[in-house]
């Protein structure tokens, strides 16, 4: 009899531990887990490449005058972006890269081999001179930029915007002329044509200022 009392304490103790431990299963409150959004890292290097449209600021009259055709740039970067922490949408980029201009001319001469302190520009309205006539040069640049993107988190789609600088040295400077125009010909030509001359006797006229021209340039 003593013994079935000690077994029946046994089972009600191990009853009541055993509803204990489900009961704390149940009622243990489950932390739930928030998802912090992610952003894709983009890649930091860029190559890019840019076609301008270029002018010069500041031009006086009698060069503006002259300028003549579509006057166009070309320039190809390599650039590192760095993006903020605190703020994605932002970054900043820097790099290197070579820059070309080429501004057109009409009647118009550049003399670049001069030792002048401001470069000469001389008109050739009523002289010979190229039907197309262009002033390039080659920069070596260095250009820093700060960029926006509405879309960090998907750079692909997403409307983006720089506002930047560069500064660089000139390699390299070189004119280039095409259809040479002999002006003084054509208009002695004329006017033996006019007078209803032979114009062998201009024409010998003629060739005497080719030859003049053709050494002197």
């Amino acid at each position: 009899m003593f013994f079935m009392k000690q077994f029946f304490l046994l089972f009600v103790v191990a009853l009541i531990g055993f509803q204990g431990f489900a009961q704390d299963e149940t009622i243990s409150p489950t932390v739930p887990t928030t998802s912090v959004p992610t952003i894709k890292k983009k890649a930091a290097d860029h190559f890019m490449i840019q076609v301008s449209m270029d002018n010069w600021t500041g031009m006086p009259d009698s060069i503006s005058s002259h300028q003549k055709g579509f006057s166009r740039g070309f320039n190809v970067y390599f650039m590192l972006d760095k993006q903020f922490k605190n703020a994605p949408k932002f970054s900043i980029a820097g790099g290197v890269g070579i820059g070309s201009s080429n501004i057109f001319f009409q009647k118009m001469g550049v003399d670049l081999k001069s030792n002048s302190p401001t470069l000469p520009f001389t008109a050739l309205d009523s002289t010979n001179h190229f039907k197309k006539y262009k002033l390039s040069t080659t920069y070596l640049e260095i250009p820093l930029e700060f960029r926006y993107s509405s879309n960090p988190k998907n750079p692909n789609r997403s409307w983006k915007a720089a506002l930047g600088l560069k500064i660089g040295t000139i390699i390299n400077a070189h004119t280039k002329g095409k259809e040479l125009r002999y002006d003084t010909f054509y208009k002695q030509l004329e006017f033996c044509y006019a007078r209803k001359t032979k114009p062998s006797s201009c024409l010998v006229k003629k060739w005497h200022a080719v030859e003049s021209f053709v050494s002197n340039s």
